[in-house]
């Protein structure tokens, strides 16, 4: 709403005169109305002076009612019904034509709307998008020249699009020719370097020449019969041949980009699962579950496979058997001293003996008395899960299990 009372509207990179108005400047303390009534209305001080919408269908009571501008530019009234509405429907609108609208596209667009309803952008000949994937952003010239070089005709090509035109504004008018068909607007048009497109109009034999920014270029129903001419270099593919391929690689550039982005992050996927579930992998998380022996409350030092096959020259010194595994004897270095231990190596291949190794760790290590050998080192590396103790001087204590157990059942055969 302009101080003069006149409501317009105008696009917003332009101070031009708008595309619509409502005329009520001659009018003082100019208010839009938009009440209960779900009319469209302008007052002043005294009176009702102008109504938008003269009649609508749809009662308050029974619809929403909202006016806004929409998205290409136009003021419009909407209406949805209160039980039974699935969309907004329109029940009036500023601009009948949505390709009137100025610069609906930006400058260098083209605005197509068959029906009046739908519309669709296209970019005049010799001009790309600023932004391919907005091209609501407007275009600009795929080459720089300069119009007026010598020799002028011979740089430029004349491109005619039927049933299109520009629309008459004061940015980009340059001259009107007068009595002239569309062999004298060519003519015309090519003559003057400061032209770069015309608009020929053959019922009246006028053509008006435009100059650079082209804005407001449309193919619509009131632009039946009227010609668009368009000068464009010659060394620019035609139409839409040249944009149709840049719109192709662009396409292709973004597909490589999705495709690239996408393979990454399954391959990181997948790896990471296979990370997780390789063999080694999970003898690492068996280890470090197994290795958490301050969480039950055991200080022991830990050796390497390597270290006690070292210590018992191989395994090759059998002190005995026991239910879990054998027991080897050897000599192990702790602390710049030479311990005699022995070793007990609990068997392969079954996944509750690491349950057991455990369970022995955690009653060992929470059991201290005078008469029970102390264990010194124990491994968990790889299947191997190994306990050493300290070697009693009479011998394995696996020996003076077994003689104890002998001479228990001889008293009892007495």
């Amino acid at each position: 709403m302009q101080e003069d009372g006149n409501l317009v509207l105008a696009g917003y990179d332009f101070s031009e005169p708008g595309y619509w108005y409502t005329s009520t400047n001659a009018f003082n303390n100019v208010s839009l109305m938009f009440n209960t009534s779900s009319f469209l209305y302008f007052v002043n001080s005294t009176k009702n002076i102008y109504a938008l919408t003269q009649s609508t269908p749809t009662p308050v009571r029974d619809y929403y009612h909202r006016a806004t501008i929409g998205e290409y530019g136009n003021f419009q009234q909407n209406a949805y019904h209160k039980r039974n509405g699935s969309r907004w429907t329109r029940v009036w609108r500023a601009v009948e034509e949505p390709c009137r609208v100025n610069a609906v596209y930006g400058i260098y667009g083209m605005c197509t709307s068959p029906d009046n309803e739908s519309v669709i952008c296209t970019c005049i000949p010799g001009h790309i998008p600023f932004d391919p994937t907005d091209v609501s952003k407007g275009y600009h010239p795929e080459t720089v020249v300069n119009y007026c070089a010598s020799p002028s005709l011979m740089n430029f090509k004349l491109n005619v699009i039927d049933d299109a035109d520009f629309q008459i504004d004061s940015t980009s008018d340059l001259a009107l020719v007068t009595n002239v068909d569309v062999e004298g607007c060519q003519k015309s048009l090519m003559n003057d370097c400061y032209a770069i497109a015309a608009s020929l109009d053959a019922s009246i034999s006028n053509c008006n020449m435009k100059r650079t920014p082209l804005i407001n270029a449309r193919k619509s129903a009131s632009s039946k019969g009227l010609k668009a001419l368009i000068k464009i270099p010659s060394n620019i593919n035609n139409s839409s041949t040249g944009q149709s391929n840049r719109n192709i690689k662009f396409k292709v550039r973004l597909f490589l980009k999705v495709s690239i982005a996408v393979s990454a992050t399954l391959a990181c996927f997948f790896g990471a699962i296979a990370t997780y579930y390789h063999p080694v992998a999970r003898r690492l998380k068996k280890r470090k579950k197994y290795l958490n022996t301050s969480s039950i409350g055991i200080n022991f030092r830990e050796f390497s496979f390597e270290e006690l096959r070292q210590a018992t020259d191989g395994f090759c010194k059998i002190l005995g058997r026991g239910f879990s595994g054998k027991v080897y004897s050897g000599m192990l270095s702790i602390e710049d001293a030479e311990i005699a231990v022995e070793v007990k190596r609990l068997e392969k291949g079954i996944e509750k003996r690491e349950d057991e190794f455990m369970t022995e760790l955690k009653i060992i290590g929470r059991t201290h008395h005078k008469n029970l050998v102390r264990l010194l080192v124990f491994c968990i590396e790889n299947n191997h899960r190994i306990l050493v103790y300290e070697l009693m001087p009479g011998g394995a204590l696996s020996s003076y299990f077994v003689w104890t157990r002998r001479e228990t059942q001889m008293e009892s055969e007495d």
